[in-house]
């Protein structure tokens, strides 16, 4: 009897360790669990998941490595690698959170670790009820189902939602209105948004498409990278260079609008050395300066 009990232990213990290595880390939610969860939460970005297995048409691949990039104010969904290194994603979901993400993650219920006390005790934690069957491909490339020998739990860090915060005029993304995106995307027929909220990538680091919408953000405190309209503009006119087309949308005075619906022609000046008209000296600082010329049309004579 005891040779018994000794053989399926050694058979459990052996499963566990076959559950942790055999498909190393990458290893699919279940649909239907997480379909439940994304009906509850809205997520916006997979922060850990790579072609196979990523839930969310937005997410971080293992190159891009989401420990190393900002998830913004997103709602996040992670179903982190269950080795070693998930100590270091949920200390990345509990500081993401404070900077205005809403974090998800489905990870073992190991409550004897550091890190379950010090981050998820911090959040909201439901505790799921018998054990959850995962797929994934394991190390010589084969799609097999395994289910999980310990516990899961759902932590929960909800953040600190700065924008509800805030004042509308003060808010730090706007989307355009589609009686004005409709017809450009009618007429040019995007194929590429490098800056879309919300922002999950530097559209500065990466290659743009041949018909580009680009809506930057309009302040550098706002950007990822602190790259704003000047920085995506330099971009534009790069991708422009390889052949691209890119429609920018950008703040300017009311009276640039006045004078372009009046017909101006549009003339770059570039940095000018106004003068100043009593010392005769440049001013210090000179700034960025256009023409805009209006010309009546001459009739044409008949």
């Amino acid at each position: 009897m005891e040779n018994e009990l000794y053989k399926k232990d050694l058979k459990k213990r052996h499963s566990e360790k076959i559950f942790q290595k055999v498909g190393m880390y990458c290893w699919e939610t279940p649909q239907d669990f997480f379909d439940k969860l994304n009906k509850e939460f809205n997520f916006t970005l997979d922060v850990c998941a790579n072609e196979d297995n990523h839930k969310l048409d937005i997410y971080f691949s293992e190159e891009e490595d989401g420990l190393k990039q900002d998830w913004g104010e997103n709602i996040c969904w992670m179903n982190p690698p269950y080795g070693r290194e998930i100590s270091k994603w949920i200390k990345k979901a509990f500081e993401e959170s404070k900077k205005g993400a809403v974090v998800v993650c489905l990870i073992p219920s190991r409550t004897e670790t550091i890190w379950w006390h010090k981050y998820c005790m911090q959040g909201e934690i439901r505790y799921l009820k018998g054990r959850l069957k995962f797929k994934g491909r394991n190390t010589k490339g084969e799609l097999v189902n395994y289910p999980a020998t310990f516990g899961n739990a759902i932590v929960i860090f909800k953040g600190e939602n700065k924008q509800k915060k805030k004042n509308l005029v003060d808010s730090r993304f706007w989307l355009i209105p589609k009686e004005i995106y409709d017809p450009l995307n009618k007429e040019f027929k995007f194929d590429f948004d490098p800056c879309p909220y919300p922002f999950v990538r530097d559209g500065i680091e990466i290659d743009w498409g041949k018909s580009n919408w680009v809506n930057p953000p309009f302040r550098t405190k706002d950007a990822i990278n602190g790259h704003g309209p000047t920085a995506f503009v330099r971009k534009a006119i790069e991708e422009f260079k390889k052949g691209k087309t890119s429609i920018l949308i950008l703040p300017v005075q009311s009276y640039v609008n006045m004078l372009l619906e009046a017909g101006a022609e549009l003339r770059p000046c570039g940095r000018v050395k106004w003068i100043d008209a009593i010392t005769g000296k440049p001013y210090p600082t000179p700034s960025n300066n256009a023409l805009f010329i209006l010309k009546p049309k001459q009739k044409e004579i008949k």
